[in-house]
């Protein structure tokens, strides 16, 4: 008799975008490359990915796919963020899509939104990993200093975080605090995100 082989867990990881070569990005594709080295089965979804300018030798390792298709051209002004609000938006009605996985786990917002929302429709658990507070809510000294970038050129992110501040805020905050797991990158963010939101996380450095 031959014994059938156990099957994989499927695990979905919601990601902010994949754009350029940064540690951000870095971190979520060699986080799903670990997970599948574990055994798990690992797809990475995105409102935006940049199959060139984002790791392209670590991309073509992880199933990473965009959220909605493509539908704006890339002259299109502020591109990546009418894409990444879209896919904040939309994502509630899209959870058919999301439901054949076993665990969601959200790295850095909008990502724990996502894994939030989804959970609550589809009944599946989600789990976090956060390097910082976010920075539309949270912004750092350099962020009032030089505003929120998602990549050069234009872009109206400074005004929608200041004039939806308040939702964005709540909407972070729930998302963050109802996660059954959530890991912080190395101690100082472990007590930065603790202090902020109130919560407990595991730490969990970059690498670990």
């Amino acid at each position: 008799m031959v014994k059938s082989k156990a099957k994989k867990l499927k695990i979905a990881i919601f990601h902010l975008a994949f754009v350029y070569s940064g540690g951000g990005e870095r971190l979520v594709l060699e986080e799903a490359i670990g997970l599948e080295k574990l055994g798990y089965d690992v797809t990475c979804f995105s409102p935006v990915v940049d199959r060139k300018g984002c790791f392209p030798e670590l991309l073509s390792r992880v199933k990473v796919k965009r959220i909605l298709p493509k539908i704006l051209p890339s002259w299109y002004p502020d591109v990546e963020l009418v894409s990444i609000l879209m896919a904040c938006l939309l994502v509630p009605l899209l959870f058919f899509k999301f439901r054949n996985y076993d665990f969601y786990f959200g790295a850095n917002q909008p990502g724990p939104w996502m894994a939030f929302i989804l959970s609550k429709i589809n009944r599946i658990p989600y789990g976090i990993y956060l390097a910082q507070p976010t920075r539309m809510v949270h912004p750092r000294l350099i962020d009032q200093k030089t505003g929120l970038k998602i990549n050069d050129g234009f872009s109206l992110i400074n005004f929608y975080s200041l004039i939806f501040k308040p939702i964005i805020k709540y909407l972070d905050s729930k998302s963050i605090q109802s996660a059954r797991t959530i890991f912080a990158n190395g101690s100082y963010a472990k007590g930065l995100l603790e202090e902020v939101y109130n919560i407990e996380t595991i730490n969990c450095p970059a690498g670990a």
